[in-house]
């Protein structure tokens, strides 16, 4: 409904390129595509133009690949907002997640 904007794209792309360089085995979470496993070894990351949503099952791992991801952001000028802990309880992006 807002239409195309060439900055949201932008802003999207690049963030995930930073996610590709900060956790190259992290599987993505895409549009029109298959829901990866979140009980892998890498859990799953889905990002959102400025958001990235870092889901799994085991709290450290999600945790930890939420830390590599802002240390790799944040080295590029960009800064981090809005920052959760793992959980069992997760909303962003008008989602909600529960155990």
């Amino acid at each position: 409904p807002t239409g195309f904007s060439w900055a949201f794209h932008l802003a999207h792309e690049a963030h995930l390129t930073l996610a590709k360089v900060a956790l190259p085995t992290c599987p993505l979470l895409r549009d029109r595509r298959p829901v990866p496993p979140l009980g892998g070894p890498e859990g799953a990351l889905m990002i959102y133009a400025d958001n990235a949503i870092h889901m799994g099952v085991v709290r450290e791992q999600v945790d930890a690949h939420r830390l590599v991801l802002s240390r790799v952001v944040n080295a590029t000028g960009l800064d981090t907002h809005e920052i959760v802990e793992a959980g069992t309880l997760g909303e962003g992006l008008g989602g909600e997640v529960q155990r």
